[in-house]
């Protein structure tokens, strides 16, 4: 662990994990690889079952763990990290928001560092790379269509291997200076407990001022077979697909989609942005749920 210099500032990596051992075990191990050593991991156990909480005090003492009673869901878990590390920064620190299905190249925070550096005033997201396909490229960043409800991909070759912006950012690995919580607050834990919260966070610091940017040469491995109750990429009872519309554990949770949208969707584009999104939703997944059925 190198020491924190106005150079060389801290990044405060916060961690929310719920069981899933084995992922954390090889997040934190690429944590370990890192060629940037300026940074402490927080991680919050919420209610883990599987020997998460004693095995990282014993394998990883340099971890930070706060340990949740199993009710914190990604967003008060993320909160219990970030009031930590706000307690603890230096206001030139930055706090990286990070998943544990995820794995990180070795120079992952040397590049975020660099980056921010070249964009003081914006939060830097990651590109998302196919955990096992490593060429594969799964997440280049969204553009919110307002009027139609359309999270369009972006596709990062046409950056021309710089930044470029995006309307969101997922907590997914996202580098925040900590001035941004100072400004406007924490996650919010009582309209988004799980999902959504990151793109609120994220659209309410462009609010602020801030850019909100990715760069093709920041990127990290995802286990998108890890995530919560979608079938997106895999097969799901259509029990499971139905519960999918109002399970917290969810992205289809409908309650929470129309939140977003309205606090988020210019008010002439609400009526439609919250049409547009139950039925693509709803009509999207059955569609998922269809081709899934057919290629099992």
């Amino acid at each position: 662990m190198e020491h924190a210099t106005p150079d060389n500032p801290t990044i405060y990596i916060v961690i929310p994990v719920h069981n899933r051992l084995g992922a954390t075990r090889e997040c934190l191990e690429s944590l370990t690889c890192q060629t940037y050593q300026c940074f402490k991991v927080v991680l919050i156990d919420d209610g883990s079952t599987d020997g998460t909480f004693d095995y990282i005090g014993e394998e990883y003492p340099e971890v930070t763990i706060i340990k949740g009673d199993g009710s914190l869901w990604w967003t008060g878990a993320t909160n219990l990290g970030v009031r930590y590390a706000l307690q603890h920064c230096r206001e030139n620190d930055y706090i990286l928001t990070l998943n544990n299905d995820t794995v990180l190249p070795a120079g992952y925070l040397d590049t975020m560092i660099s980056l921010s550096q070249r964009a003081p005033k914006a939060l830097i997201g990651s590109v998302a790379r196919d955990y096992k396909k490593r060429d594969v490229v799964i997440d280049e960043g969204v553009r919110i269509r307002w009027v139609s409800a359309k999270f369009k991909r972006i596709k990062s070759s046409h950056s021309n291997g710089s930044f470029y912006g995006v309307s969101a950012l997922p907590g997914r690995g996202t580098l925040i200076p900590v001035r941004v919580f100072r400004e406007i607050g924490l996650f919010d834990e009582k309209y988004f407990p799980h999902y959504a919260a990151d793109y609120d966070f994220s659209l309410r610091a462009t609010k602020s001022g801030y850019d909100l940017l990715l760069h093709p040469q920041c990127y990290l491995y995802s286990k998108t077979q890890l995530t919560g109750i979608s079938n997106l990429h895999t097969r799901i009872s259509f029990g499971k697909w139905i519960e999918s519309f109002s399970s917290i554990k969810s992205p289809n949770n409908l309650k929470i989609r129309l939140q977003f949208g309205l606090r988020h969707a210019p008010l002439l584009c609400r009526p439609t942005f919250v049409l547009c999104d139950v039925l693509r939703v709803t009509l999207g997944g059955f569609r998922n749920q269809i081709k899934n059925l057919a290629r099992s």
